[in-house]
This record gives structure tokens, sequence and C-alpha cells, in this order.
């Protein structure tokens, strides 16, 4: 038999929704095995200026990470909406510039798209798809496993402002 444990705590003005699972009842396992899995969700929400506003989620996960308490784990953090995307890079403005250059480069405004017949964000949707909706990171000792330079961001993509929501699961042992 399966049990869980359902919570609902705020941390640091963070709404939180455990879930806890128990190892089954009659697992012969080791106490070690017998520590409960975590399963954490949350959303992000925040409002963008459009036109590849590049936003840094990266403390936002940290601070979610030590709030969750998994110490060893996966965060997964997925952008809902077709205009949006989730990445890492380095956070440097000429970092940052190039970027937006290369999509601009790679899926021009204004190509003929069949799309922009309905409402001229076709090229939004487009770099949307090719840079992707979510990134997996792993958790190792209450750390996300990040390069030094490198951050996890946020790409609205869309042809004018939006409040955006990004959902982040946090998986893991305590």
């Amino acid at each position: 038999m399966l049990n869980l444990k359902i919570l609902n705590l705020t941390h640091r003005g963070i709404k939180l929704l455990y879930v806890n699972t128990l190892d089954f009842e009659n697992d012969k396992s080791n106490d070690e095995n017998k520590k409960l899995m975590i399963t954490f969700t949350h959303y992000l929400e925040f409002d963008t200026k459009g036109e590849i506003d590049i936003i840094n989620l990266t403390n936002d996960l940290e601070d979610l990470v030590n709030a969750s308490g998994v110490k060893n784990g996966m965060l997964i953090a997925n952008c809902i909406g077709s205009t949006g995307a989730i990445t890492t890079i380095e956070f440097e403005p000429r970092v940052l510039e190039d970027f937006r250059k290369i999509l601009q480069k790679l899926v021009p405004k204004g190509a003929g798209y069949r799309h922009d017949e309905i409402d001229s964000n076709a090229h939004s949707h487009l770099r949307a798809s090719l840079i992707g909706p979510s990134v997996a990171i792993a958790i190792s000792k209450g750390k996300l496993q990040l390069g030094i330079w490198q951050q996890v961001v946020f790409v609205d993509l869309d042809v004018r402002p939006r409040s955006r929501r990004v959902a982040v699961s946090i998986i893991g042992k305590e």
C-alpha cells in the first residue's frame, strides 16, 4: 500500500504544494530507502515586454529548490504558452544581444509565414519551437547543477507584452 501525504505550505511568501510519497509498507529494504520522495510544484508569474525579452529565472529556481527541501533530484521548468521558451545561457548583455540577433536572422519577422495571415506572430511561434518550452536540471546536495556562467532564462518571443507563467516541478529526496 502506498501512503501519500499532501501539504499546502507557504515559505517566504511562496505558496508550495508538496505531495510526499512513502515507500510501500511491505518494503523490506533499509531505512535509507524509506525516506520521503518529495514532489513539489510551483508557478512563477511575471510580466514581459515581448519581442525577445529575456528574463533570468535562476535565482527564483534556486529559492524554490531551497524551499522544497529536496537535496537530490530533478527540477523541471516549463513555459505555459506557445510563444515563450526556456533555455540556459550566460546572462551577460553582449551574449543576450547576440542571441537576439541570431533569432532574428534564423527566423525573421514578416517573412511570409502562413500563420501571419491569422495574427502576425508566426515568427514568435517558430522561434519558441526552435528553443523549446522547458529545461530539466539535476539537483545534487540541494544545489542546481549549473555551470558558473550558466543561467536559466525565459525568452518571451511574442509581439507584445504578456503576463507569463512557468510551471516548476521539483522531484527528489530530502
